[in-house]
């Protein structure tokens, strides 16, 4: 009676133990989305008129959704446009709420995910060597047909910084490598010639092991992005990316493929999705060389 009794015991213990590592195990964070796409159809500042953007911050929305869903995990999604014909939201004030509203609300196993697509400056009339430039503070400009502004990387990035949890910055803009320049690695104008991605990532830049800030942009501090050139494309890094997570298309929406090119092992790196993007990109000899940078860790954006 009592060996029965011990072993009846020892189950149930064994049982309690188990079921406490299945929670841990199990406990997944919310992926938190901010996704932002300008067409600048209000053109007051007399800037060209891009047709691509709001497409961008649609898919971005509707892919990272279906991923995080799929995996698991739960959902908040923010998404702002400036279009015409539709909805006409794409302020830096908006922007600015959204992020505040993270600082307060996202947890520290969150992942949030800022999406921009839209006009970037760099403030430079030519290459220069960045990392002795004073002139760093290029920014990105949102515009509606009632408001106008501009948001400064560097204080955009403070802003990103101060969200618990990890943050991933995709930037589909011109000289949004930039972005990268001021938070992780320090590069001129000849390291970038020639480099391959995985020196980009791991070289001996002003690097910290500890950074929770990931980004990932479409060109280099002094190149143009490209946008897609029809009203039913996609801008081309971000055709790119959400190709990687199993976009099969866009033709005004989006179709899916059968695979998922950067799932790997049951887990989405986001390592393997830059891996996709740079050498697709590279081979179509598009003239943009997509940036990562994440200092010496990598992020598992989706785990199934």
């Amino acid at each position: 009676m009592k060996k029965s009794l011990t072993i009846l015991l020892t189950v149930l213990l064994v049982s309690l133990v188990l079921v406490s590592c299945d929670n841990s195990v199990s406990s997944k964070g919310k992926i938190n989305i901010i996704s932002v796409g300008d067409n600048f159809t209000g053109n007051t500042e007399s800037i060209n008129v891009l047709k691509t953007c709001e497409n961008d911050a649609n898919a971005v929305k509707e892919v990272f959704e279906k991923r995080a869903t799929e995996a698991g995990y739960s959902v908040s999604s923010t998404v702002f446009i400036g279009s015409s014909t539709g909805t006409d939201n794409a302020t830096v004030a908006n922007l600015k709420s959204a992020i505040s509203d993270l600082k307060t609300g996202a947890a520290s196993n969150d992942i949030s995910v800022i999406y921009v697509s839209t006009h970037g400056s760099n403030d430079i009339t030519k290459k220069v060597d960045y990392s002795t430039s004073n002139d760093k503070n290029g920014y990105f400009i949102l515009e509606t047909k009632t408001a106008t502004g501009q948001y400064a990387f560097s204080d955009f990035l403070s802003d990103v910084n101060e969200i618990p949890g990890t943050v991933l910055i995709i930037a589909d803009l011109c000289y949004s490598g930039a972005l990268i320049e001021q938070n992780n690695v320090t590069y001129n104008v000849n390291n970038y010639t020639g480099t391959d991605p995985v020196r980009i990532l791991f070289s001996d830049g002003t690097v910290k092991e500890s950074s929770k800030t990931f980004v990932l942009a479409a060109s280099t501090y002094f190149q143009e992005s490209q946008a897609g050139s029809t009203v039913n494309d996609l801008s081309v890094m971000t055709d790119y990316l959400l190709k990687a997570l199993g976009m099969s298309n866009y033709n005004a929406g989006v179709n899916y493929a059968s695979s998922i090119p950067a799932k790997k092992s049951n887990k989405i790196l986001l390592s393997d999705v830059y891996g996709y993007v740079y050498k697709e990109s590279k081979k179509d000899n598009k003239a943009q060389i997509v940036q990562m940078s994440s200092g010496t860790n990598d992020l598992v954006l989706f785990s199934y």
